[in-house]
């Protein structure tokens, strides 16, 4: 899976979840669940590295999202925003030395499912602590998510989502707050 996740096709299959009546995220859907299917069965295969299986997990995650209503296609669970932050939460599982590393790990430990209304780094922000004053990481996180933001709007349903979630909201507020740092202007600008 890690060849797969490094030349970014895990990320374009994530991404054709969002695709609305087209056969691609059907199809997408099919390779994460044959993806499933092809873990390894016995747990010491399955516990090799923290990475494989935080990634099992991770995939389980998505497909379990969909057993409980087998009529629901992909793209009807979210927006193809959710499904671009997804996509790129792929590559921080296989990076243990990036700044949201343990975030992720929390957040894909955190349900056996995806939530539809739920961003899944916001909680970083919703949780930050002052007494923890890890600031700069705190900027690093936010420059992230609204990276990923910028780059992941492409419809109206996206901008209907980000309002839906208060995101908007969200960045308002932080671009009045004395610790968003010169990059995180940029980005709110």
């Amino acid at each position: 899976f890690k060849s797969l996740i490094r030349s970014g096709l895990f990320s374009l299959i994530i991404v054709s979840l969002s695709f609305k009546d087209d056969d691609n995220s059907v199809i997408a859907f099919e390779i994460i669940k044959h993806m499933v299917n092809t873990l390894p069965k016995t747990d010491e295969e399955n516990q090799k590295i923290k990475t494989d299986l935080m990634m099992t997990i991770f995939l389980k995650k998505i497909v379990f999202s969909f057993n409980e209503n087998k009529k629901m296609v992909p793209s009807e669970l979210a927006p193809p925003i959710f499904w671009y932050i997804l996509s790129q939460i792929s590559f921080i599982i296989l990076d243990p030395k990036h700044f949201l590393y343990e975030q992720i790990y929390r957040w894909v430990l955190s349900k056996p499912k995806l939530v539809k209304y739920e961003i899944p780094i916001m909680n970083i922000f919703v949780n930050f602590q002052v007494k923890n004053q890890d600031f700069e990481n705190l900027n690093k996180c936010l420059n992230w998510l609204l990276k990923n933001v910028v780059n992941g709007i492409k419809t109206v349903e996206d901008i209907n989502y980000l309002r839906l979630v208060k995101m908007f909201e969200f960045i308002l507020n932080f671009e009045n707050n004395c610790y968003a740092n010169r990059l995180t202007k940029i980005y709110l600008n």
